[in-house]
């Protein structure tokens, strides 16, 4: 009888042990999900700067290609620029796809829906 008695105070002191321990866990989960979380919403922050930095550099290049009046050198430079914004935009558009596409297709979560720019 006394044997019964001390499995069941051992089992008693492993489950509030593994109790103790879920806790810990739980909220190092937690602060692990705030850590994900704010990174995404900087990884959104910072795709929405860069997209607008890509269409004010293709703007850039519309007014040197404007100003440059018929100076082939200037046009040649106004036409990369133009073409860098061009790729710009065709980057972050490809990524803001991916993602979009694995979050809905194929359900992989996220801090939520990235919202591709409407114009």
């Amino acid at each position: 009888m006394l044997s019964h008695g001390r499995k069941f105070s051992n089992s008693l002191v492993l489950a509030a042990a593994l109790w103790a321990a879920s806790i810990r866990i739980a909220a190092a989960q937690s602060k692990i999900a705030v850590i994900i979380i704010n990174a995404i919403n900087l990884v959104k922050l910072a795709a929405g700067l860069v997209w607008m930095i890509a269409l004010v550099v293709f703007g850039w290049g519309i007014v040197r290609l404007i100003a440059a009046a018929g100076n082939q050198e200037e046009i040649k430079k106004a036409k990369g620029i133009i073409w860098w914004g061009v790729i710009g935009m065709f980057v972050l558009a490809s990524i803001v796809g991916l993602i979009v596409f694995f979050q809905r297709d194929i359900g992989i979560g996220g801090g939520g829906i990235i919202i591709p720019p409407q114009f």
